[in-house]
């Protein structure tokens, strides 16, 4: 039997301004490609985090393309224009919209930094959050419209939201950390490209390990 357990860390606790708790306000299953989907929208009050179960699709958001494959999760801020542009006829989604969400540092009902890439890839340091999306998703359906009211679901939503928000953050971090590392090589290369350069050397002045960065 598979048991998931959560709880309130003192993490999560200090995430949401003045301990104010998010709300689920619906639930969507897309289980195909929906018309009214490709057209261009936006949130004014609620942030959506979609879960890709099955199938690949193309997100648009505020001009810029997102291809999602099964096990990512894409962030839609409030007022993000967005629509799908592209998706297979498999595809099988969790839409969570949430509102009341007041997180430190960020305007209402923002999850995260505009600054911040607004997919979580199946290939991040926790893996699989597909078990969050269900289980918001049967309780909503058990509870109907309950849900918009404090239950069991407040503490699974209040993990999702602080997971989401910290692989964002350090997602961002790693992406600027790559960056930094492309930029000394750039660097170390252009000031010694007379010289006879290989691996070996690159690495052993610029202190990087050879296998991680330059195969």
């Amino acid at each position: 039997m598979l048991e998931y357990k959560f709880s309130t860390s003192q993490h999560s606790q200090n995430l949401f301004k003045n301990n104010i708790v998010p709300r689920l306000a619906y639930v969507q299953d897309i289980n195909e490609y929906h018309q009214n989907l490709s057209i261009k929208h936006s949130h004014s009050q609620f942030l959506e985090i979609i879960h890709i179960i099955k199938g690949c699709v193309i997100y648009e958001i505020n001009q810029k393309h997102y291809r999602l494959t099964p096990g990512d999760t894409l962030v839609i801020n409030p007022q993000q224009i967005h629509r799908i542009s592209e998706s297979s006829k498999t595809l099988s989604a969790i839409v969570l919209g949430i509102n009341n969400l007041q997180i430190q540092g960020l305007a209402p009902n923002y999850l995260i930094p505009l600054t911040v890439s607004p997919i979580i890839s199946i290939n991040s340091p926790f893996k699989d959050l597909q078990p969050y999306f269900l289980l918001c998703r049967n309780l909503a359906m058990i509870h109907n419209k309950d849900y918009l009211i404090n239950n069991p679901q407040t503490t699974l939503l209040t993990s999702l939201i602080t997971i989401i928000h910290n692989l964002c953050k350090n997602a961002n971090k790693s992406e600027k950390n790559e960056n930094t590392v492309s930029e000394r090589i750039k660097y170390y290369l252009d000031a010694h490209y007379l010289e006879d350069i290989n691996l070996e050397i690159i690495a052993k002045n610029l202190h990087l390990n050879k296998f991680l960065y330059l195969l």
